[in-house]
């Protein structure tokens, strides 16, 4: 049931967040080129490769912590969206400021969702929403764990990958920021599952994790 109620909001944050966020120079032709690029997600019938995942950090022993050890190593998300549900006020899930400094992101209420842009919606949209940099972090700060823990505890997050059909064509919309300054087109046409297939190479067998690395 969960995982039916995510297969539609890729094209339902597209439409009334981003559509709405990008609305200088974003007409309804444009709103439907971008939906069109996600109309196979939860079909069940090959053609996308979105994905829902349970995600679990297994408890630690504090001892056994090295310095800098994190729970998931610092990377973007590949596709279109991406959403997340943890528990209220669960931290570890950090994220990284275009200025350079990390923010804690954590969900506030029950049914709250975290949402990421992937690295392809930037290039759809030429950098004016960007691919987040986050990863995921033993817990810091007063509060968060009692120093006379020995264990710090499990975590547990759901999380589904919404990400644009494989025969999808990234490139460039012909859009305008706030400024109602054009959008440069920095990124050439690519097929969604070509890029996707790519990233998994960067990342697993390159060890490149983020998209900066790719366009240095």
């Amino acid at each position: 049931m969960l995982y039916l109620r995510c297969v539609n909001l890729p094209q339902k944050v597209l439409k009334r967040k981003v559509g709405s966020n990008l609305k200088q120079g974003l007409g309804m032709e444009t709103v439907e080129v971008m939906l069109d690029k996600v109309r196979c997600v939860g079909r069940g019938e090959g053609g996308n490769v979105s994905a829902f995942r349970c995600a679990l950090y297994p408890q630690v022993k504090r001892n056994d912590l090295v310095e800098g050890q994190v729970r998931c190593g610092l990377h973007c998300d590949y596709g279109c969206l991406t959403f997340i549900y943890k528990a209220p006020f669960e931290k570890g899930l950090i994220s990284k400021q275009r200025r350079g400094d990390f923010v804690d992101v954590y969900c506030k209420e029950e049914g709250d969702l975290i949402v990421n842009a992937g690295e392809m919606l930037q290039m759809l949209t030429g950098d004016l929403i960007r691919a987040a940099p986050h990863q995921v972090v033993f817990p810091q700060g007063p509060g968060v764990f009692s120093p006379l823990l020995k264990t710090i505890p499990y975590a547990f997050s759901l999380i589904f990958f919404g990400n644009f059909d494989d025969e999808a064509e990234i490139e460039t919309l012909d859009i305008r920021s706030e400024n109602n300054a054009s959008v440069v087109n920095r990124y050439e046409k690519f097929k969604a599952k070509d890029y996707f297939t790519r990233r998994l190479q960067n990342v697993f067998v390159e060890g490149r994790g983020l998209v900066e690395e790719l366009l240095e």
